[in-house]
């Protein structure tokens, strides 16, 4: 009776220690040998088997945690008692170390018959132990001395690791049910101070029961033994800790995204991430898993091409090819070829061959993922490139993508022509920035520098989408700060703004912002920082990003001759097209003159954008445009209206001097706010017409034509009388159109010359048919011919452009 007396007085003694340090229950432990890391086995004679698994050893303080557990297998017919067996913890070193059981464990007096039990143990152990070095001594209860006896001694493997391969899966025991734990994507990418790590996780309960997810936390240990809690943005956040809400169902895959940002001084490669779950008294909580990390590294480089070319398809139509996601990652080059079909009719394309040059003359070919050989019509298509870059190719040597067809005996000839620039800055590098909403992708797209009245606007483009599978919310406001060559633009010149009409970022959905600042057009500069953050009303909460520029990069996209840009602002989608320019002349200045179609892409009645625009010589010279008021315009979906821009120039400059910058207008609030034209193309303009017509049977005065008949000019004898009849038709095909043009008569007769104007769509020149006019002129002309000239204008403030001429006879009926 004695030794069974001081046998429990100890065990009394031990659970007395135990709640002295008070240890909330673990939630989950490692099951079989085939997912666990085993250290080894003792077989005790009375068919109990002890199975030493899933050690851990992480920096913990100015110490360092291990943990382990021990699996008894009780293979006998009988219960045995759980009280009989203890654990110690030493090393190589002589050191021992007290052990603490998880107080869940503690409370398990029996292991029943043909089953196993698992115990979760734990110590802090100095900061020089390793692995290798570490003891497990398994005790035994003898009644004999009262006290417990070694039975067994197992050391640790040298070949041992507890991290699992990022290929494998590690399985977890939860309450005798089973989560599988494997890591499908690491990413790392470079923010404006730090790492951005992303690491994708996945759980799935492959039990055959639903299991409540235990509150599991995630780290990630740099191999210097820094350590990094992973915000996990598939869970929500309470006053006490973050926790997974849902239960798992059988077979239920569960995605985690885990995420830090970590200094960029810090080295994280050959790191690994953790899996605890939560113990008082224990920051870090038990560890349960772990994986080895290697992060995927940015691309090697990134290119880019301004280039558009025509391609001749079928039937001599023609389509327009452009290349975008130029990226060399390690030595595998991927290039996507656009062509856009702007025809109402599907076109081939004939057999192409393409092919990377470098600048040494070094012909590398390019394949393709698949062939298309059709374009539908009004449609685009994506051709992938691809190439090996042989390693003794250097990546900035690579000068050129071309599009080649077969010739004459084999021969490739090469059809088209895609220069290829590296990426030098930081345009186009994505950026993930993470706040307590969740995390953004961040990108800059492009920036300009651009002409705007008495200064020049820098705006960039910054694209802000959703890669998370939930919906974020738009920043509450967005501050950038401009540096040119290293000095501050003045706040209040630099504005951010997004008009997207949406009211948050649905998953896979992007949103733009511009920001945009304004100084005086002579200064010179040819670096730029912009530095983007976010704001919580006045006060700055993180820097997002510092973006770095060169001035090289400054693009402005063009759109070519006769094609169409789409304007994709959310909300407000529209076609713009240049359809007609003109040159009109003066005296001493003339006025180029476009005509500019806007074709609302919403599927709603829309109010279209605003537009600022300017002309620009070729040497760069700009010249500020007018544009025709169309704010009160209501444009149905698909509806279409026509308006004008125009500018008064020089007279030794015509429409072929020039191209056209469209952009959105912005006008700022308050009075030192900048205002400034977004999202600008450069239009080349379309060839102008200078025929001049012969007749006066179909003159254009679009949206009008008009047609004049029965001409005659009747001598009086103190003055002349003209007379004409007309139709003046209008294509209803615009929702809106441009005025202020007159028809503008001019009669020549000898030295003498006399003209009129007469205003489209007026009383005196009436939209319809079988109208007619009569203009009476006080002189009279003395003509020793008896002919004279007649020319008709179109007039627009006050300058012309000639339509017609033609030699006629003084009263004669001039008729078709």
């Amino acid at each position: 009776m004695q030794y069974i007396f001081s046998k429990r007085l100890f065990i009394l003694t031990l659970m007395f220690t135990l709640l002295l340090n008070p240890i909330s229950s673990i939630a989950s432990d490692t099951t079989s040998e085939n997912s666990t890391h085993i250290i080894g086995s003792i077989n005790l004679s009375n068919n109990l088997s002890v199975t030493v698994q899933d050690l851990y050893l992480i920096p913990y303080r100015d110490r360092q945690l291990v943990t382990y557990t021990m699996a008894f297998h009780n293979n006998s017919n009988k219960d045995l008692s759980a009280l009989d067996y203890w654990s110690k913890l030493s090393s190589a070193s002589g050191a021992s170390y007290s052990v603490k059981l998880i107080e869940e464990h503690a409370g398990i007096e029996t292991f029943s018959a043909k089953s196993t039990e698992y115990q979760t143990f734990y110590a802090e152990v100095g900061n020089q132990e390793t692995l290798q070095q570490l003891q497990f001594t398994l005790q035994q209860w003898n009644s004999e001395v009262i006290d417990y006896v070694s039975v067994g001694t197992i050391s640790v493997p040298s070949m041992y690791t507890f991290v699992t391969d990022l290929k494998n899966a590690k399985q977890l025991r939860v309450n005798h049910a089973y989560i599988d734990v494997n890591v499908n994507s690491t990413n790392q990418l470079a923010n404006y101070n730090s790492n951005y790590i992303n690491i994708e996780m996945q759980l799935q309960n492959s039990s055959d029961q639903s299991i409540d997810i235990p509150n599991y936390q995630y780290y990630f240990q740099t191999k210097d033994g820094l350590i990094y809690k992973l915000s996990n943005t598939d869970t929500t956040t309470t006053d006490e800790t973050t926790t997974v809400t849902s239960i798992i169902q059988p077979r239920e895959v569960r995605q985690m995204s885990l995420t830090a940002n970590i200094p960029n001084a810090v080295d994280i490669t050959n790191g690994m991430v953790f899996m605890t779950t939560p113990q008082e008294n224990i920051e870090l909580g038990i560890p349960v898993a772990s994986f080895n990390m290697q992060f995927n590294q940015a691309p090697t480089a990134l290119f880019y091409s301004e280039e558009i070319n025509e391609l001749a398809v079928q039937d001599e139509l023609m389509v327009a090819a452009s290349l975008s996601q130029i990226i060399l990652d390690d030595s595998q080059l991927k290039v996507n070829l656009n062509i856009t079909n702007e025809h109402t009719e599907q076109v081939a394309l004939p057999t192409y061959t393409y092919t990377l040059v470098t600048t040494n003359g070094q012909v590398i070919t390019l394949t393709l993922d698949s062939i298309v050989d059709s374009i539908d019509a009004e449609s685009d298509a994506t051709i992938q490139l691809n190439a090996k870059i042989p390693a003794t190719v250097s990546y900035d040597t690579l000068s050129a993508v071309n599009i080649n067809v077969s010739g004459n005996e084999g021969k490739a000839t090469t059809i088209a022509n895609f220069p290829i620039m590296l990426k030098t800055d930081d345009m186009d590098k994505e950026v993930l920035y993470q706040n307590q909403s969740g995390v953004y992708n961040i990108t800059m797209k492009n920036a300009q520098r651009l002409p705007y009245q008495e200064q020049d606007i820098i705006a960039i483009e910054i694209n802000v989408k959703n890669d998370s599978e939930n919906a974020l919310p738009l920043f509450d406001g967005l501050k950038a700060t401009f540096l040119l060559n290293g000095h501050r633009v003045e706040d209040q010149a630099v504005k951010t703004i997004n008009q997207d009409q949406i009211i948050n970022l649905q998953p896979g959905q992007s949103t733009t912002y511009i920001a945009y600042g304004s100084f005086p057009y002579t200064y010179e500069f040819n670096e730029v920082n912009v530095i983007l953050q976010e704001m919580e009303g006045e006060r700055a909460v993180q820097t997002i990003a510092d973006y770095k520029l060169n001035t090289t990069q400054f693009t402005i996209p063009t759109v070519s001759e006769n094609r169409t840009y789409k304007m994709n602002k959310i909300g407000d989608q529209m076609n713009i097209s240049i359809k007609k320019t003109t040159t009109y002349e003066g005296n001493g200045t003339n006025i180029v003159y476009s005509e500019i179609e806007l074709e609302n892409l919403e599927k709603r009645i829309n109010d279209l954008t605003s537009l600022a625009a300017y002309y620009q010589t070729n040497d760069g010279i700009p010249y500020p445009a007018t544009i025709t008021d169309f704010s009160e315009a209501k444009v149905m979906p698909n509806g279409k209206v026509r308006i004008a821009a125009w500018s008064k120039v020089p007279d030794n400059y015509t429409a072929e001097d020039f191209d056209l910058l469209i952009g959105e207008s912005l006008v700022g609030e308050g009075e030192n706010a900048a205002a400034a034209m977004i999202h600008v193309r450069l239009f080349n303009l379309p060839e102008e017409n200078m025929a001049v017509a012969n007749t006066f049977k179909q003159l254009d005065f679009t949206p009008y034509t008009l047609k004049m008949d029965d001409i005659v000019g009747n001598s009086l004898e103190n003055s002349f009388l003209f007379k004409f009849k007309y139709d003046l038709l209008l294509d209803n095909k615009y929702e809106l159109n441009t005025d202020g043009h007159s028809l503008h008569i001019e009669i020549l007769d000898g030295d003498d010359k006399y003209s009129t104007s007469l205003a489209l769509a007026s009383e005196n020149l009436k939209v319809g048919e079988g109208h007619s006019n009569e203009t009476s002129f006080p002189e009279k002309f003395f003509d020793s011919n008896g002919v004279f000239n007649l020319n008709v204008y179109d007039e627009f403030e006050g300058h012309k452009k000639l339509l017609a001429t033609k030699r006629l006879s003084w009263d004669k009926y001039y008729r078709y």
